[in-house]
């Protein structure tokens, strides 16, 4: 017995469901409505720590998407946070940014920024921690001439002014102050 060639509409059937599964793949992975990782990072409003929340989903990072996994969060400890805040401590999260990343993770897509991602220069030199900074911070305390709450109000003191007054508070001047102090010594 021969085999006989399929029909012309089994065969255009075929090529639907072919072109069809390609196109709904391509979609699944090319931004900016595929498959994304998506990571939403916090910072701490009185601490300065950092909080990533990573989940896969898929659909359009600005509007709608629907997830594929669990939500995973990774925290990271702010040198502010080990060093001077007092205990206990409840972090207050603030929005910072927000990224997808495409191409099964690797490719950075755009992102949203938010309030909380905002330092102080203090705070940012409080970060890097280099052994210049520690020794101008050890001096400080050891000679009295600033107290560790005072630091502390100091680090976490707003970057900008929350009142139309233009006026800052004392722990932004004590701040502001300390900086030009560290920037000053040789």
């Amino acid at each position: 017995m021969t085999k006989q060639s399929p029909s012309w509409r089994t065969v255009v059937r075929r090529l639907a469901v072919g072109l069809g599964g390609f196109l709904l793949l391509a979609a699944m992975v090319a931004p900016p409505y595929g498959v994304h990782r998506k990571r939403d990072t916090y910072q701490c409003s009185t601490c300065l720590s950092m909080r990533d929340v990573f989940q896969w989903r898929i659909g359009n990072w600005a509007s709608r998407s629907a997830p594929l996994s669990l939500q995973r969060e990774q925290v990271v400890d702010s040198m502010t946070f080990k060093q001077f805040t007092p205990r206990p401590h409840v972090h207050d999260w603030r929005f910072a940014q927000g990224s997808p990343y495409y191409w099964f993770g690797t490719q950075w897509g755009g992102c949203a920024l938010g309030a909380g991602r905002h330092r102080n220069e203090l705070g940012e030199l409080a970060e890097r921690w280099t052994d210049e900074f520690n020794d101008f911070v050890s001096r400080k305390l050891t000679t009295g001439s600033i107290t560790t709450n005072q630091l502390y109000e100091a680090l976490t003191s707003p970057r900008r002014w929350r009142d139309d007054t233009k006026t800052p508070t004392f722990a932004q001047a004590r701040a502001k102050q300390l900086v030009e102090e560290f920037f000053k010594e040789p």
